[in-house]
């Protein structure tokens, strides 16, 4: 008996199935396995095979989706991956079985190979619940998560600066300051600001560009700088949350 779930990811790749044996009364092991597609998404198919009679598919989930919350969690922080919402890819319960696929779009990311010592890693984090309990809890991290999700560049962008512009005590230099402290060479600008020779980040300048628009301002610039930028952007904020951590 088992439940399997698909789910659309960047960041990692697999090159065999992995196996995980999670510490539970219901849940005998865990497999994982990738599936690289060129036409479509990569998917992630996780199966939890049950070692109890499980009675229907609603008893399943509710067995099996904290621990793949709490799997996506712990890869999400080792990996910086990016992760679909997960669906029920099929399920044998009772006998009953159902089988469906379907597909997601993702944007460009690093990719990771995952070898024997990440799924050690992963074995022992959820095993000792000590890092997966501080993600559950942690509301930056889980605003990031969510975060990742989405596709547009420029929404993304946004929500990035705005959840380190909140980390850093809603203060604009506390934002630059950080992120000085993290890449001392990063491209400064002078302000727009009227009557004001300051300096900001890159990152400042061009998010105040689409905050504070004025005549002068270039949406397809703007787009193309924030395109350009999300991503290095994207690994500010997982460094800022690491360290909150």
């Amino acid at each position: 008996m088992y439940i399997q779930y698909r789910m659309g990811v960047k960041g990692i790749i697999e090159k065999q199935l992995w196996k995980l044996n999670p510490i539970s009364n219901e849940i005998d092991y865990v497999e994982l396995f990738y599936e690289m597609n060129e036409k479509l998404s990569n998917n992630l198919f996780v199966t939890f095979y049950f070692s109890s009679t499980i009675k229907d598919v609603d008893e399943a989930e509710n067995i099996t989706r904290p621990l793949l919350d709490d799997l996506i969690n712990l890869m999400i922080y080792k990996f910086n991956a990016i992760f679909d919402k997960p669906i029920i890819n099929s399920h044998n319960i009772e006998e009953k079985v159902l089988i469906a696929r379907g597909s997601i779009t993702l944007y460009k990311q690093k990719q990771h190979v995952l070898n024997e010592q990440d799924y050690t890693w992963l074995s022992t984090k959820i095993n000792d619940q000590h890092l997966v309990t501080k993600l559950k809890l942690n509301t930056h991290f889980l605003q990031y998560k969510s975060i990742l999700s989405i596709e547009d560049d420029i929404a993304r962008f946004l929500l990035l600066y705005g959840l380190l512009y909140e980390m850093q005590g809603c203060s604009q230099r506390n934002v630059d300051q950080y992120i000085k402290s993290e890449d001392s060479n990063v491209k400064m600008l002078t302000t727009t600001r009227p009557n004001s020779n300051s300096q900001e980040t890159i990152y400042t300048w061009w998010r105040n560009q689409a905050q504070h628009i004025q005549t002068t301002t270039d949406i397809e610039q703007v787009t193309e700088e924030f395109r350009n930028l999300v991503n290095s952007l994207n690994e500010l904020v997982f460094k800022a949350i690491e360290n909150e951590l």
